[in-house]
């Protein structure tokens, strides 16, 4: 699964960078298949690291071997169609996180 992520100041303008690298903080929220109306629960967090270069935009991508190495992992009893991801970077605390992204999980291997 991609997601498109975008650093903006606080006018909220693209900033574009020149061979720029950061890591991020992922969060991966599902939902349980029995219990549809709960909130989603947290199943794993990873660190990613996405490249900018002369772009304001750079694609995040959640592979199958990142599912796998999720701690702690969803279970059987989670969707995982529908994912709420928040992101944040992993070093820069002054960087807001940003929440509200939905993907779906491709199955580990």
């Amino acid at each position: 699964s991609e997601i498109d992520v975008q650093l903006v100041d606080a006018a909220e303008n693209p900033i574009e960078w020149d061979n720029f690298s950061m890591d991020l903080a992922v969060t991966l929220r599902a939902y349980l298949e029995n219990a549809p109306t709960q909130p989603p629960e947290r199943i794993g967090s990873l660190t990613k690291t996405l490249d900018f270069d002369g772009t304001s935009t750079a694609t995040l991508e959640i592979t199958a071997q990142d599912i796998d190495a999720l701690e702690p992992g969803p279970t059987d009893s989670h969707r995982l169609t529908g994912v709420e991801v928040t992101v944040g970077s992993a070093v820069y605390s002054g960087i807001a996180a940003a929440e509200g992204a939905t993907i779906d999980l491709p199955d580990g291997t």
